[in-house]
């Protein structure tokens, strides 16, 4: 919805240190009623998202990939504690059906979007292919495992899934 990319979007600016200058409005009187907006802040409002559209594209993109990523997954204490992707390549893991993956790659880098945190990679055409693949999978193949075991940011990405509950155990039924 509307609301959720301006939330996502100020999230973005906040996180960014763009949006350093807070709002106030002078004209406000201090009895007046707390949940009241007024025409006067819809139109400074306004004028700030005006503002916030000239920013770089790097900013949108990345507004836009977290919010659509954004999802809450339980990242609870007795999570898996993974730290070596050789612990990857022993099981069978899937991705968090409760998980968003997304991408977006340009000519020098590939971020990637997992439930609402951006990873930058460096972008490469093996490891451009091995996002997509990731991206487009339900159950990691043990080929897609050691593919992304020979770069070490994917290596890495696959432990830090991991340990967020991004990608879980394949459990047998």
């Amino acid at each position: 919805t509307a609301t959720e990319v301006l939330e996502s979007f100020a999230l973005e600016i906040d996180k960014r240190e763009l949006g350093s200058q807070r709002y106030r409005d002078p004209d406000v009187e201090t009895n007046r009623d707390a949940s009241e907006i007024t025409s006067a802040e819809v139109g400074n409002f306004r004028g700030m998202v005006e503002k916030l559209l000239d920013q770089p594209d790097s900013l949108w993109i990345d507004a836009i990939g977290k919010l659509l990523s954004d999802t809450v997954v339980d990242e609870s204490d007795d999570a898996l504690k993974i730290t070596d992707f050789e612990q990857l390549l022993a099981g069978e893991w899937m991705i968090n059906p409760d998980s968003k993956i997304l991408y977006h790659h340009d000519n020098k880098t590939v971020r990637f979007y997992c439930n609402g945190q951006v990873t930058e990679l460096p972008n490469t055409v093996n490891l451009l292919k091995s996002v997509q693949q990731l991206c487009n999978s339900i159950e990691l193949t043990p080929s897609l495992l050691k593919q992304c075991q020979q770069d070490s940011s994917l290596s890495q990405l696959l432990l830090d899934m991991a340990n967020r509950n991004a990608l879980i155990p394949v459990i047998d039924e």
